[in-house]
């Protein structure tokens, strides 16, 4: 009996070429062929599953909806999908405010679950028609209301997580543990004490932040926080099995303002004076993004003559408070060609094409595809204008273009740059623009 078929007794599991290959990729730019594919229908069968392939030394890569543009989700080894059985709402907490879901829960469908219950789960990434929550534990997703809400690491209460051994544990803020566990925690506090200083002094100065392991928040007041360590890990570290996340009360009123610029210098500069705000939301989406999101979004939402939109959204428990804020704004903010405030079902359209412009990009003619290789930079809100205008620069000495959108209100810029992976010539300088930008 080969292993493959020993793994295949605890849980469902197929090297089928033509699956092999359906999970070869995601939504990045890479390609790697699995050795197998399984579909966990709990706990005990992941606990397995991690088992097998750490005493067979195989590659486990945990994929929820196969959203992720970094390749986390493919791998070489055993690909673990969550999507097909581990994707059951467990139970909502309406007084706690809280909710506990299996890792292949899909974004929206747990939204669309918590609407009528007058709570939202914030983080709310592009891809949330079909990214799971797994996978927003993963990466430590954020999206557009990352300015005011923070991101996934800011709302779990608890996890439930496989470690290497196969170990059941659970995953909470605590003074200490008992146990395997336990050990480990006493371990991480140790080191984390001897090298705060140095963890302090390479804190990167932004307000989002998925790169590495979040060393930064694992320790405070004498409290460890292993669950912000596993946020983000991209299950290296633990395999979750069940999440409980702390959820928010939908807001009573919100208005969308959309801002029309005529260069993405001066959204820039009033992206930053708009934070003073407080905004729930504040996307930038430039002259290139807006053309080509037009072709599949057809409502004439906004203006595409337009060089660049900032769209600010508030989010209030009244709408005097909304009121106030928009009189604010027109006070604030300068060399605006015109704008619109939207409220309603208009606001969540603007939102909806918002999350279209990335695929949207897809639809350029000719052999350049986008190339989201300088897709999810990171810089201070603040310094928005001046990453935007080298970027474009730098992009520009290599004669070729680019769509820049974003979440102008956390710094998290996205900038698709469109090349032909098939011609060397565009490889190579695909390379020198990611070593200036980067």
């Amino acid at each position: 009996m080969s292993k493959l078929e020993k793994l295949s007794k605890y849980c469902e599991l197929t090297s089928s070429n033509e699956m092999l290959d359906q999970y070869s990729t995601d939504e990045s730019i890479f390609r790697t062929v699995p050795t197998a594919v399984c579909f966990p229908r709990n706990s005990e069968e992941v606990s397995q599953i991690v088992q097998f392939c750490s005493e067979n030394q195989v590659a486990l890569i945990p994929r929820g909806g196969g959203s992720g543009i970094a390749g986390q989700s493919i791998g070489s080894g055993i690909i673990m999908d969550f999507k097909k059985y581990m994707n059951k709402i467990v139970g909502l907490n309406s007084k706690a405010k809280t909710i506990m879901v299996e890792p292949g829960v899909i974004h929206k469908e747990l939204n669309d679950f918590l609407k009528p219950h007058g709570l939202f789960f914030p983080p709310d990434p592009s891809s949330m028609n079909f990214c799971c929550i797994g996978g927003n534990i993963s990466t430590n997703a954020g999206g557009i209301h990352t300015v005011k809400y923070g991101s996934t690491k800011d709302y779990i209460e608890y996890l439930e997580v496989i470690l290497s051994d196969g170990s059941k544990t659970d995953i909470k803020p605590t003074k200490g543990e008992n146990g395997r566990f336990g050990e480990i925690l006493s371990r991480l506090k140790e080191l984390h004490l001897e090298y705060q200083p140095l963890i302090n002094k390479n804190k990167p100065h932004v307000i989002k932040n998925s790169s590495g392991y979040n060393v930064f928040e694992f320790l405070e007041n004498e409290i460890m926080h292993p669950e912000k360590l596993i946020c983000g890990s991209e299950g290296t570290l633990a395999v979750v099995t069940k999440i409980t996340l702390r959820l928010k009360e939908i807001p009573k009123a919100r208005a969308l303002v959309a801002l029309h610029f005529e260069t993405i210098e001066a959204a820039g500069s009033s992206a930053a004076l708009l934070l003073k705000l407080n905004p729930s939301a504040l996307e930038i989406i430039d002259e290139t993004a807006l053309a080509f999101v037009h072709q599949v979004f057809p409502e004439h939402l906004l203006d595409v003559k337009t060089n660049t939109v900032l769209l600010c959204e508030f989010a209030e428990e009244n709408q005097e408070a909304i009121d106030k804020k928009l009189g604010f704004l027109t006070e604030s903010v300068s060399d605006v060609l015109h704008s619109q405030v939207e409220t309603g079902s208009r606001i969540d359209r603007l939102w909806e094409l918002r999350r279209a412009v990335s695929k949207s990009l897809e639809h350029n003619p000719g052999p350049e595809r986008p190339m989201r290789f300088i897709e999810d930079c990171c810089v201070h809100p603040t310094k928005v204008r001046e990453y935007i205008t080298r970027a474009k620069e730098i992009v520009a000495r290599q004669d070729l273009k680019c769509a820049v959108f974003g979440h102008a209100g956390d710094g998290n810029i996205h900038i698709n740059v469109f090349a032909d992976p098939k011609n060397p010539l565009h490889l190579k300088k695909i390379g020198t623009i990611y070593a200036e930008v980067i």
